[in-house]
């Protein structure tokens, strides 16, 4: 499906409105995005000490772990709907604050039954955060801008992995016992208290239109709205059953999306607990070493998205990620001797795992029936999510039967590969896929007036 030639897509480098949008806009909102990955995954941490203090085991950990994304995928079609009601602007307010509010308040926690309610709270507050990030994105930046945009909000989950691994190992360390609570205590209250911050001056600090943004000028609001325009005047596409659900490429998509989740929040999960396997015991080296692999590998991430692009090629790139990562994932069970081997592993294998995610979303859309196609993206990304409970979950089972992980790790790996394959062998396009396309699309499925 060929783009058509508008202002928007031809334009190729940020114009001085599209900076200072960008300085304006981004940086606040990649603040959030850190903070809800690092309350997403900072249980993988809090478990070092949990386990012991409440007698949780690995299957009761890897269940808790894994139901934050039962209540993400419910709640994350209404959580948009309602977005939709009261604008962007009060629903972060409203997700971050009550996401911090429950993270906080896990520190209460002390049976099974409280912990899983916890997380499953935590998902359905945090449901919709990113779809909304990007249908707001839709509102301020022109198409062939935003996908470059969306990237850096790939980067910072995997940075988010260095800062919440050195911020939760320093916290579950020096403050474990001060004033009565344990460390994993003080962590989810610290960890919960930056979101519920965040979420109050997200009132005050974001505007939901061009229009209501005192930073810009009268000139600087029609320069942008002008920018925008051919995405604004785009007629809204009338969705039926039949063309949503009856496209068989959706479900190989969905599949594979499964898979990478599934290997990338397995990982995330448990690489605590694999580091502590290794003989690791003081959570703060844990959480300083656990930094390392996110830190180097982020640097691998860069190389990778600068080779798809300079090459403008993303099949093969995607490809190359996940049997890579998977292999990596899989290295782990070989039990080297050397610890620097182990950091070595995990750095590969978070370099090619989280690579290979925004590539995901790049290829493979030039191969759907373009009827319905901003639902079709927003089924596979909802359908794609389920990955993150499935293998925290199934990695519990597994260390529980076994003691090990060996298992897991090889089945994720394997898994994580499959899913590239699969993208690769039932591609019918060998053209590169569009990078921005996606991007218009997830926020079209947002908002179905762009």
């Amino acid at each position: 499906m060929n783009t058509p030639t508008t202002p928007s897509t031809q334009l190729e480098r940020p114009t001085p409105l599209l900076r200072l949008v960008t300085l304006r806009i981004i940086p606040f909102l990649l603040l959030c995005w850190l903070m809800a990955f690092i309350d997403r995954v900072n249980i993988g941490f809090a478990q070092l000490q949990i386990k012991q203090d409440l007698g949780f085991g690995d299957a009761i950990y890897g269940l808790g772990a894994g139901i934050f994304f039962i209540g993400y995928v419910l709640f994350e079609v209404p959580s948009n709907i309602y977005l939709e009601k009261i604008g962007a602007r009060k629903t972060f307010s409203r997700i971050m604050i009550c996401w911090g509010a429950t993270s906080s308040l896990t520190m209460l926690i002390r049976t099974p039954e409280h912990f899983y309610i916890m997380r499953f709270l935590l998902g359905a507050c945090e449901a919709g955060f990113f779809p909304g990030l990007v249908f707001y994105l839709s509102c301020w930046f022109p198409e062939s801008y935003r996908a470059r945009v969306i990237s850096w909000f790939f980067v910072t989950s995997a940075f988010s992995g260095i800062v919440g691994g050195m911020m939760s190992g320093t916290i579950l360390h020096y403050l474990d016992g001060a004033n009565g609570l344990r460390g994993w205590q003080w962590m989810f209250m610290m960890e919960g208290i930056p979101s519920i911050i965040l979420g109050i001056v997200a009132i005050f600090y974001l505007d939901d239109s061009i229009d209501e943004a005192r930073w810009l000028d009268a000139g600087q609001k029609v320069e942008l709205k002008e920018l925008l325009r051919p995405e604004v005047s785009r007629k809204p596409e009338k969705i039926r059953f039949r063309d949503l659900f009856g496209d068989p490429y959706v479900y190989i998509l969905a599949i594979a999306y499964f898979s990478l989740n599934s290997g990338n929040f397995g990982l995330g999960f448990w690489l605590p607990t694999i580091l502590k396997d290794f003989g690791i015991r003081d959570p703060f080296m844990i959480g300083m070493w656990s930094a390392v692999p996110y830190a180097i590998g982020s640097i691998g991430i860069a190389i990778i998205s600068g080779s798809s692009d300079r090459r403008q090629e993303r099949r093969w790139h995607l490809l190359a990620c996940t049997v890579f990562g998977g292999l990596a994932l899989a290295s782990l069970t070989l039990h080297v001797q050397a610890f620097w081997l182990v950091i070595l592993q995990l750095t590969v294998a978070i370099a090619f795992m989280y690579g290979g995610m925004p590539l995901f979303w790049a290829v493979p859309f030039k191969e759907l029936n373009t009827k319905a196609l901003a639902g079709k993206i927003a089924l596979v990304s909802s359908l794609g999510q389920l990955g993150g409970f499935a293998a925290p979950y199934a990695l519990g089972l597994i260390k529980a039967a076994t003691g090990r992980l060996d298992t897991g790790l090889i089945a994720l790996g394997a898994l994580f590969a499959a899913g590239g394959v699969l993208v690769w062998i039932t591609a019918r396009s060998h053209r590169q896929a569009s990078a921005t396309f996606p991007a218009q699309s997830l926020a079209s499925a947002e908002n179905p007036e762009t």
